[in-house]
């Protein structure tokens, strides 16, 4: 996704909310993936990406093509296709499914890419509901974001103006606003603590135009119809003579209308700029901070002012943490002491279980610290706790119990020389600060995971909402 798109998604999201709208026989394909193996693309033109971080092992991956779903009064079909992953259905994090559509479908002179979106069928209910979803026009393809597998479907409709009746897209492409404009809209938003400015009121009666129907159906669940016929007779009127002025006094209004949940999905929304800029630089991501911050504010439940705060809390703040940790000096560490961190599990002669963490395991320690801790310098101040007791634990071990691990390392590796360490208090320092290195290095890239999960999951909140 573009930075423009995205940080126009920002600007649109302040302004708007965006309120979310709903509306023969099987073939089946399968393919083995792994963690060594974690996508691949199907006969039937299905694709599907796992990630480093949901399997342990093997598992039979399976989509069958349903019966196709048309209503001919309405304008719509769904092409749908299963989807089985072993005995999976809920997932530790995002994959990525993408599924053709039909570009034959929608009417002539309409825009395929602007005629179909995804959804997926809720099994308790049988009612289709959203999912988050992008438009690959270049592939002809749905990409489908979840942490869950069900059924997904390519809806397909007629027309174009008829798609958000049924589909609600969050990351719908919004053109005409540049990312200066935006990122000033923004600012001026930090800076008057969430209130409606002349820059909000200007961006939202151009962004507002394509909406008026949107806006209209707001002010009929607000009982104010004057409202909703004044605002979009001013848009499109404001739109004709290419002014950016806006009555304030209507903007607040509006603004009214759209209550908090459009001030926390404004934050969700900046996340995505943070996440699609390959190099963010220290205005935009105060800026974000700032307005995540305020945001928050506005959450309209504890639940999903805590969805919502994972995402601003694990920023780049944290990640340079585990940056500086890979700078740090890596002497020769221990034998005993790295397998036993890394690969050893099981009881020690004192009874006392371990389990070493794997990169999956440390991915959802990082997760579970940061959502527990709601500030981001407790959730820094947390992790790095978490790896330095970690780090340590094995020096607490008794001789009895470090010997366990060197007759385990001998029965797995056929190794004769290893033995128990006995180092003195100061190597032992140098041994754990040169395992944290180590350790930062491996986890850097689950950091990384970690972000785009915390922005999937907040997007999911929010079109949930």
């Amino acid at each position: 996704m573009k930075k423009i798109v995205s940080i126009l998604l920002v600007a649109a999201m302040l302004l708007t909310g965006l309120a979310g709208c709903g509306g023969g026989g099987s073939k089946s394909d399968a393919a083995t993936l792994s963690p060594e193996s974690t996508g691949i693309k199907l006969e039937n033109g299905v694709s599907v990406e796992l990630g480093n971080y949901v399997l342990d092992g093997e598992a039979e991956f399976t989509v069958a093509k349903l019966p196709v779903e048309e209503n001919k009064n309405e304008g719509y079909k769904i092409e749908a296709y299963d989807f089985k992953l072993g005995d999976m259905t809920e997932l530790s994090d995002f994959i990525t499914l993408r599924i053709p559509y039909d570009t034959s479908y929608c009417e002539e002179g309409q825009d395929s890419a602007k005629c179909v979106g995804a959804k997926y069928k809720n099994e308790t209910t049988g009612e289709w509901e959203d999912v988050l979803f992008e438009v690959d026009a270049t592939a002809n393809e749905l990409v489908i974001y979840t942490d869950h597998l069900s059924t997904f479907g390519a809806f397909c409709v007629r027309n174009e103006g008829k798609r958000s009746a049924y589909i609600t897209d969050i990351y719908s492409d919004i053109t005409g606003i540049d990312q200066q404009q935006a990122m000033k809209t923004l600012r001026e938003y930090v800076a008057g603590g969430g209130a409606d400015g002349e820059e909000a009121a200007g961006l939202a009666a151009r962004l507002l135009t394509a909406h008026n129907g949107f806006m209209g159906g707001i002010a009929g669940e607000a009982g104010d119809i004057g409202f909703g016929t004044d605002l979009t007779g001013t848009i499109l009127n404001m739109a004709s003579l290419g002014s950016p002025t806006f009555d304030t006094a209507l903007a607040d209004s509006a603004y009214k209308k759209m209550n908090k949940l459009g001030k926390v999905a404004a934050a969700v929304k900046i996340g995505a700029v943070v996440l699609s800029t390959d190099k963010t630089d220290a205005d935009t991501l105060g800026l974000y901070k700032d307005t995540a911050m305020l945001a928050l504010s506005y959450a309209e439940s504890a639940a999903w002012g805590l969805a919502a705060s994972g995402l601003f809390i694990f920023d780049y703040t944290i990640s340079s943490m585990f940056e500086q940790g890979m700078a740090m000096k890596m002497d020769k560490i221990d034998e005993v002491y790295v397998y036993f961190n890394d690969q050893f599990s099981g009881t020690l002669d004192g009874g006392n279980g371990w389990k070493a963490r794997s990169l999956k395991d440390w991915r959802q320690v990082l997760i579970d610290i940061t959502e527990a801790n709601p500030n981001e310098a407790d959730a820094k101040a947390a992790i790095e706790a978490e790896i330095d007791r970690y780090a340590r634990y094995f020096w607490t071990l008794g001789d009895m119990e470090k010997a366990a691990v060197v007759t385990d390392i001998k029965d797995k590796s056929n190794k004769g020389s290893v033995t128990v360490p006995d180092p003195t208090q100061a190597e032992i320092e140098t041994l754990v600060g040169a395992y944290k290195a180590q350790l930062y290095e491996r986890l850097y890239p689950v950091t990384q995971s970690v972000s785009v999960y915390m922005q999937r999951k907040a997007e999911a909140a929010y079109l949930a909402r």
